[in-house]
């Protein structure tokens, strides 16, 4: 593995491939990550899926204007053909695994299995896998096209555990009472916009049964803890990434930033800008 200096307190380990031909599948980069305080990355479109275990630490993602929060013993995914921005908790940096890669292969392993709309698996423990391509990555003296094809069995293995994961989850979703079904698909939520209409039918009952069965076991209502939930967010973005202001509104299901900005301002008494400035004049001082 190649030692690479990201910044003054972030280091990785990685190994790259370049391509001399078409290949029906590729491993692009993997390594592992010792984040530091700093760690921030935004980029482009891409082309290519991105597997992460995350070791230790804590963070968020956003892939298009999906936003998540990936912890110690979390998986995630990033698809090809998204958007993406990802920063550490300065105050707990990550240290991860991970892997890239690309091809039709893994265009079809990822329709073929759904995974295209899922983003975060919480507690899916993927790094003995992980270690594994890492370890067959490393291995300088065979030949290119058999880590590719020695590769492609290890992330076709991943992308089952993946899959079987979403399909356990639902099923124990299924077996929990209504009030603790709406709060984990709350805890989950990628997208804010999604309404209690919607919720509640995922749970098989009305809005107004889900309301009250809800706030009967948890003291608040549905809508006051997915508001709580949504302003810890927008604190934590505003507070620890660059992350501008318009697309924190659009991740968190906001129909424009002025509606955000007045959202905010009503339950912090700052506007996100002065809220985030006020972090900033903090260190200057």
């Amino acid at each position: 593995m190649n030692k690479k200096i990201i910044n003054e307190t972030t280091v990785e380990y990685e190994k790259t491939f370049t391509p001399d031909a078409a290949y029906p599948f590729w491993i692009n980069q993997c390594g592992h990550t010792y984040c530091g305080k700093d760690y921030f990355f935004n980029r482009g479109i891409t082309s290519y899926y991105t597997i992460e275990y995350i070791i230790s630490g804590n963070g968020y993602i956003q892939e298009n204007d999906i936003i998540s929060h990936p912890k110690a013993g979390d998986t995630h995914i990033f698809h090809s053909g998204s958007t993406q921005i990802f920063y550490t908790d300065p105050n707990d940096p990550w240290e991860k695994l991970w892997v890239i890669f690309y091809g039709p292969l893994a265009d079809s392993l990822f329709e073929i299995y759904n995974l295209d709309q899922v983003l975060l698996f919480p507690e899916l423990d993927t790094r003995s896998l992980l270690e594994k391509i890492i370890k067959i990555c490393d291995d300088d003296k065979t030949p290119t096209h058999l880590i590719m094809s020695r590769c492609s069995i290890v992330v076709f293995e991943l992308i089952q555990k993946l899959y079987l994961y979403t399909q356990k989850n639902e099923m124990h979703l299924q077996s929990l009472s209504i009030a603790d079904s709406l709060k984990v698909l709350i805890d989950r939520m990628w997208n804010y916009s999604i309404s209690l209409d919607e919720l509640a039918a995922q749970v098989y009952c009305s809005k107004n049964h889900a309301i009250r069965v809800f706030t009967k076991k948890f003291n608040i209502s549905p809508y006051k803890y997915i508001s709580q939930k949504r302003l810890t967010r927008a604190k934590h973005m505003l507070r620890f990434s660059n992350i501008h202001i318009y697309d924190i509104s659009k991740g968190l299901g906001f129909c424009d930033s002025r509606y955000f900005s007045n959202w905010f301002k009503d339950r912090t008494g700052m506007t996100p800008s002065d809220y985030r400035n006020s972090f900033k004049d903090n260190k200057n001082v």
